[in-house]
């Protein structure tokens, strides 16, 4: 899922994401880019639960952008077989 802010995206931010993602995902990824305020959180984990950890990190103002994948499921129908 890609979302994007208006907001600057801190280091603390990302952790905290991360490991709010990892509590339902593990091996969730969380890639933040700072100078595009882009932040994209890749793992089996449901929309809502990736609003909510942007929301636990105070990111509260993120937009999903990618709203044809809003969840990446290994082996579904949004899968692109890299990570396997």
């Amino acid at each position: 899922m890609l979302f994007s802010t208006t907001n600057p995206i801190t280091h603390s931010m990302t952790t905290a994401i991360t490991q709010a993602m990892r509590e339902h995902d593990p091996n969730a990824l969380v890639r933040a880019e700072a100078s595009s305020y882009e932040i994209r959180i890749d793992g089996d984990v449901s929309l809502d639960q990736a609003r909510s950890a942007l929301t636990k990190a105070h990111c509260d103002t993120a937009e999903l952008q990618d709203a044809t994948n809003v969840v990446h499921i290994q082996g579904g129908h949004s899968c692109c077989g890299h990570c396997t």
